[in-house]
């Protein structure tokens, strides 16, 4: 396993000062544009339950090498592709008692496993005087407030479907579409694979669903610094056996509005997110009201987050909310009847970028407390290479008793 991580170090160290990508003169000729990337990731976590002083210790190593493709355009038309072949370096995991078979499995789940992530044929807009709009058909990964990218491990979140982006009319924009399939961020082997939509709602399976829909539309005034988009999405013909035909329907919007302004670059914002759900299991609604100072590239926000209704916030893709930035993907924060604050800070220097988010959590019906201290450091090594390290300490507390989880993680990452 040491070879393992001294192979993989040795690689990245030996091209970190390359100036150009080793497909530079290819992509040059016109047979399109390759690229592929390797990333190395560590992580390791140690689980400590004060209720029966028992704690396990899980961390995992993978490289994985992402291969990128895109042809040349051809009235309008191109192909794009992506492809993930990810081996397993090392994984291990230590207990200091056996009182649950289960405390055998690993936690960490991060396995070998290749993955077609990206096939779709893209059509340029511009054909119809649409500068910068496109639709794209096949599966892809999207980038919006409510279905997002989410690459926390090995691999970026996908959608299979269609979809449809309008580029800036006035300050306007509009991306729109139906997907069917989803493939989450997940790297376990078991979860991988592509799956109807409706899992994500219903994580046991007993729902099927004939797609979802969504549209977002997005306004910006950079002059009066102001922001807003809002989304709807909707769960088709969500079915089970004890609810036919129903659905689930999401309203969301984010705004950004600059309130107090010092200078060009000193300012205070005000940021205000919310959302109302309604379907399947009943209704809910949250918002996320927040301050933020921003002093050049660095910024601090403070602001809350409550959940009220008859169901937690259904947030599958990862979406824009406070909710699921803290690192170990929990989602306590969404449960109804919980209040949240937190505080988040960034600084961004000639080549990296320091973050740093406390979270604390009460949910009064479920007598539970959570806390998450996460802090994240990310620097430029070489032209082509990126490392960071991400740290994150949990505590929960509830009435059966208190935990404790602590995260470390390293990301090395080289584009060829």
């Amino acid at each position: 396993m040491k070879t393992s991580y001294t192979l993989v170090l040795t690689l990245l160290s030996l091209f970190s000062h390359a100036q150009e990508s080793i497909f530079s003169e290819l992509n040059k000729k016109g047979f399109g544009t390759f690229e592929v990337t390797a990333q190395y990731f560590f992580m390791h976590r140690t689980n400590t339950n004060f209720n029966n002083d028992t704690n396990r210790h899980d961390n995992s190593g993978t490289v994985a090498f992402t291969f990128n493709y895109e042809t040349p355009t051809f009235k309008n038309f191109s192909l794009k592709l992506s492809y993930l072949e990810t081996q397993l370096l090392s994984d291990y995991y230590k207990t200091s008692a056996t009182i649950d078979d289960n405390r055998a499995e690993k936690k960490v789940q991060n396995d070998a496993f290749r993955f077609l992530n990206n096939i779709s044929l893209n059509y340029d807009l511009s054909a119809i005087g649409l500068e910068g709009g496109r639709v794209v058909i096949g599966r892809f990964p999207l980038d919006m407030e409510y279905m997002t990218r989410y690459p926390i491990r090995q691999k970026e979140q996908a959608y299979e479907g269609v979809y449809v982006e309008i580029p800036s009319i006035g300050n306007m924009r509009l991306k729109a579409g139906h997907i069917t399939q989803f493939s989450s961020w997940t790297t376990n082997e078991g979860d991988i694979e592509f799956k109807d939509v409706a899992l994500v709602y219903e994580s046991e399976g007993t729902y099927t669903s004939s797609g979802h829909s969504f549209v977002e539309a997005t306004y910006s005034n950079t002059k009066k610094g102001s922001f807003l988009s809002t989304y709807y999405n909707r769960f088709h013909q969500l079915s089970s056996d004890t609810e036919p035909n129903t659905s689930l329907n999401v309203i969301g919007w984010s705004s950004l509005q600059k309130i107090i302004p010092f200078s060009a670059d000193t300012f205070i914002s005000f940021r205000k997110k919310g959302t109302i759900q309604w379907g399947a299991h009943g209704n809910t609604y949250a918002i996320q009201p927040a301050l933020m100072f921003t002093y050049d590239t660095f910024s601090v926000e403070a602001g809350l987050f409550s959940v009220d209704g008859s169901m937690e916030v259904q947030n599958p893709f990862g979406g824009r909310w406070i909710a699921a930035e803290p690192l170990f993907e929990i989602d306590f924060q969404r449960k109804k009847d919980s209040d949240s604050y937190y505080i988040e800070t960034s600084y961004r220097f000639a080549k990296g970028k320091i973050y740093g988010l406390y979270t604390r959590s009460v949910n009064t019906r479920l007598d539970e407390v959570f806390e998450e201290y996460n802090i994240i450091t990310a620097h430029e090594i070489g032209k082509r290479l990126n490392a960071a390290i991400k740290l994150a300490l949990f505590k929960k507390d509830s009435a059966i008793g208190e935990e404790q989880l602590l995260d470390a993680r390293l990301v090395l990452n080289y584009t060829f």
